[in-house]
């Protein structure tokens, strides 16, 4: 986090799902970048999401990462760790249908 508050542009925070833990890490980076001298705003924060359960869910962590001052968030099928989920499908179709009824559902959130 140091690196970044000084040289960085942005920071992928994959260990933690939306919440306290993951608000005390973008606070931690915050208080490191205006130590550097830097507007905390510079500094893009990006998360994964996963399109697996149901559109209410992905609104509410949507919202929740967007609360919690995140700039980007990466919409990931296919990687499963930690709190992330892949899509039960493997095929491309799969995939696509997943993406579209993700898009679909928070549409109207992004911007």
């Amino acid at each position: 986090l140091q690196r970044i508050a000084k040289w960085g542009e942005g920071w992928i925070m994959l260990a933690h799902p939306a919440g306290e833990a993951a608000n005390a890490e973008f606070a931690k980076l915050r208080a490191l970048v205006a130590a550097e001298g830097r507007d905390p705003k510079s500094i893009g924060i990006g998360v994964w999401v996963d399109a697996t359960g149901d559109e209410a869910r992905w609104r509410t962590e949507l919202q929740t990462w967007k609360a919690a001052g995140v700039t980007h968030a990466t919409l990931n099928n296919a990687y499963a760790r930690y709190h992330h989920h892949r899509i039960e499908g493997r095929g491309l179709a799969d995939h696509i249908a997943a993406m579209t009824r993700y898009r679909s559902a928070v549409a109207d959130l992004v911007s």
